[in-house]
């Protein structure tokens, strides 16, 4: 699909044709696997946990989603324990100045 025609939906339309690819998308393909240097994904994570600490994200559905996609990243961590434990950390706050 062009840009052009991207361009003039609304943010109603939009979310509601994304809907639907997710849906599509799921059923194609079951699940999305991404290759990620793993510096970049301990960059992703550190700024979601930091989106994650904004008062009004935790009142939105997709806040359970972030924590449950980070959990299972650290799920995935067992062969590097002190990259586990630094996800954790970056969840919370008191950890933030410590060195």
């Amino acid at each position: 699909m062009s840009d052009e025609k991207r361009s003039v939906w609304s943010t109603g339309q939009l979310m509601e044709v994304a809907m639907v690819e997710l849906e599509r998308m799921k059923d194609e393909h079951g699940f999305v696997r991404l290759d990620v240097e793993p510096g970049m994904l301990l960059s992703v994570i550190g700024m979601l946990q930091l989106a994650m600490r904004h008062p009004d994200v935790k009142q939105r559905p997709s806040y359970g989603a972030v924590a449950k996609f980070i959990e299972d990243i650290r799920g995935n961590l067992k062969e590097y324990p002190a990259l586990s434990e630094l996800l954790r950390r970056g969840a919370i706050e008191k950890y933030d100045e410590e060195k």
